[in-house]
């Protein structure tokens, strides 16, 4: 409702003339206000600053985030035996049957890729392959399964976790060995990561999955264990290395390409699986024919049973480790 007319004049606000308007003598309830004067006016305004502009000293620094170069591992293969004497052990009389992506490759077995990631930069590696090898061995009570292995990698060192089953149980993810990175650099070439021959060594959980409530497990924490060799792909039209079945037994040696005989002076033991005579770690000489008659069995009736002809074995094969 307006009130008063103002009159401006100059360039001030300060007592401005007023003239009260009819809306105004109604409003005081005096028709007479109309057209008078009114108290004189005096305006005060403030307007608002503008922003400055940005400059490099008022405008906040976001950072920016660290680039992801996290890579998705498209392909990729592994070849693993756990370990080889025990191998040799368990095909005198028994049987190592892979399954669920696993395959048999010479004297050692593939494992069929499942997912992963690689980091080149940050020189970090995680894989997991599927597939598992159960050992058995009935006459001295074996009866295990390892499967799923999965490499975990952070530039020198890494360690493989395994599903386990024995006797005791199942296990997932079992931490089973450290793995010596030292030589990997963690480049690809042609989108190809392989790793050939990776020493490998068992952990205390890994030692202990070979157990049993008699005489515990013939192996320690930091024993030797067979090799890794795996390669994985980044590439969709990388082509991954062909897989070979040929290892250097418990420290290493070379992998890789085609073939399926480890060195020593043995024949063929079990399955069509080549073997080598000498393995290295000690022999059964060494640790005794307690091993296969004692840590190996798992009631007493099985170890008097077993007992004569683990000695007659322990004295056939002075070169051959458990």
């Amino acid at each position: 409702m307006p009130l008063a007319a103002v009159a401006f004049a100059g360039q001030t606000m300060d007592n401005l003339g007023t003239t009260l308007t009819a809306e105004a003598a109604d409003a005081l309830g005096y028709p007479g206000y109309k057209d008078k004067a009114g108290d004189p006016l005096t305006a005060k305004l403030q307007f608002e600053k503008p922003a400055p502009e940005p400059t490099p000293e008022n405008t906040t620094k976001n950072p920016t985030p660290p680039a992801d170069d996290t890579q998705k591992v498209l392909s990729g293969r592994l070849t693993w035996g756990v370990k080889e004497s025990f191998r040799t052990y368990v095909l005198s009389a028994g049987s190592i049957t892979p399954a669920s992506g696993a395959a048999k490759n010479g004297d050692t077995f593939d494992f069929a890729f499942g997912k992963g990631d690689l980091d080149v930069k940050k020189q970090k590696l995680n894989a997991s392959f599927q597939g598992n090898l159960r050992f058995q061995y009935a006459a001295h009570g074996i009866d295990m399964t390892f499967g799923d292995p999965r490499v975990e990698a952070t530039g020198k060192t890494g360690t493989l976790y395994v599903d386990v089953k024995n006797a005791s149980g199942a296990k997932t993810g079992l931490r089973f060995a450290t793995l010596d990175l030292s030589k990997t650099d963690y480049k690809t070439r042609n989108g190809v990561l392989a790793l050939n021959a990776v020493p490998a060594a068992f952990t205390a959980e890994g030692a202990a999955a070979f157990a049993n409530a008699t005489t515990g497990s013939m192996y320690k924490a930091g024993d030797p264990m067979d090799p890794l060799t795996f390669a994985v792909a980044v590439d969709k039209d990388a082509t991954l290395p062909s897989a070979g079945g040929t290892t250097g037994g418990s420290n290493g040696g070379a992998a890789g390409g085609t073939g399926g005989t480890t060195g020593g002076t043995g024949g063929t033991v079990g399955g069509g699986s080549s073997t080598g005579g000498s393995a290295v770690g000690g022999n059964l000489a060494d640790t005794g024919a307690e091993i296969p008659a004692g840590a190996l069995l798992t009631t007493s009736g099985v170890v008097i049973a077993a007992g004569a002809g683990a000695v007659y074995l322990a004295r056939r094969r002075r070169t051959s480790q458990v």
